[in-house]
């Protein structure tokens, strides 16, 4: 999906940024033109890509530019010639941040015109520069002596509601401890787990996520869930729970939000492809927030905490997959919480 500035001109299917191989700029000669005598265009590529900046250089200054990119075989091919701020500026230069999708991967030819002279660069968008896709395989066979155990670690500790996401299928998550959980949208269930033998729930941030039986966490308690990402990004849509105040990641960092302002926020971001084990413990009026065992934030929070949700926190629902999801109306220590990590022996 093309993602620029320029996007509401732009044809939202097509191809849209690409990826060289080895990510070197790449360009060929300029059709010969009597109006010009050395336009070019190169790419280059922002962290990495898939977004990728695309410079013409050496037309005439101030003139509209026409920019065709034609997509791998098969796909169709987008002309931008609508935009009237798409032009050379006063050195003859233009500049355009182009976006692609895994639809676009294979090559392509950018063509920048104005003024009559024609440059193009051949490119090669690649699947290996794009995040982890979020898987959507069948479900994977469960249990095992790891699973089991780690579920005998959870019930341990006495949670008031708790869900394994162990099932083939919705429309209800069956909780170990608690009521049932119902699938909002269309939830993929029996996906790998971080736990060896395990499954997961996996939510494409398209409207997917848990409603649960209300609950109401007050004085001191603790909330935790394994949780996977995927896609293009982490911000504020990826929450453990909510609705308001809610658990989410905005920036790719984990805060609590009361719902007009951060009680707590991260000292770190996290990162898509991986799973982090992720919980909430207040004791005494201030919530600490952990990841993978280790605190990462804290701030002061006396109102009880009401949650509805899994996977959805008021803006958005989650992109990525959810295991382990308990509540409880204590705390857990930092021992307790480093049992989990170890259990899953994925750090």
């Amino acid at each position: 999906m093309i993602r620029s500035a320029r996007r509401q001109v732009v044809c939202a299917a097509l191809v849209a940024a690409f990826v060289a191989l080895a990510c070197e700029p790449s360009s060929v000669a300029p059709t010969a033109s009597p109006s010009s005598m050395s336009c070019a265009v190169e790419v280059s590529f922002i962290d990495g890509g898939p977004d990728v900046q695309i410079t013409g250089s050496g037309f005439r200054p101030d003139q509209p530019v026409t920019l065709t990119a034609h997509g791998p075989a098969g796909q169709a091919t987008l002309t931008q010639a609508t935009n009237p701020t798409l032009r050379t500026d006063i050195r003859g230069v233009v500049l355009f941040v182009l976006g692609a999708s895994r639809e676009d991967v294979g090559s392509g030819l950018i063509d920048l015109t104005a003024a009559g002279c024609t440059a193009s660069a051949t490119i090669v968008v690649l699947e290996s520069m794009f995040p982890p896709a979020c898987p959507t395989g069948d479900p994977i066979a469960s249990g095992g002596t790891e699973a089991d155990a780690y579920e005998d670690l959870i019930l341990g500790d006495g949670p008031i509601a708790y869900w394994r996401f162990e099932e083939d299928a919705g429309p209800l998550a069956i909780a170990t401890v608690g009521g049932a959980g119902a699938i909002q949208g269309d939830g993929v269930f029996g996906q790998p787990g971080p736990i060896p033998g395990s499954r997961a729930l996996g939510l494409d941030g398209d409207g997917d996520w848990v409603n649960i039986v209300a609950l109401e966490l007050g004085v001191d308690f603790a909330i935790e869930g394994w949780m996977w990402f995927c896609g293009d990004g982490i911000d504020a849509s990826d929450a453990l729970v909510g609705a308001e105040p809610n658990v989410n990641f905005h920036e790719a960092t984990v805060r609590l939000w009361d719902g007009a302002m951060d009680v707590a926020w991260a000292d770190r971001q996290v990162e898509v492809g991986r799973w982090y084990h992720v919980a909430v413990v207040r004791v005494d009026g201030e919530v600490v927030l952990y990841l993978d065992g280790k605190a990462v934030g804290s701030g002061p929070f006396e109102p009880t905490l009401p949650i509805t949700t899994i996977g959805f926190g008021g803006v958005g629902s989650l992109t990525g997959q959810l295991d382990e999801v308990a509540f409880y109306d204590h705390a857990l220590s930092v021992a307790q919480l480093a049992e989990r990590v170890a259990a899953a022996g994925l750090h």
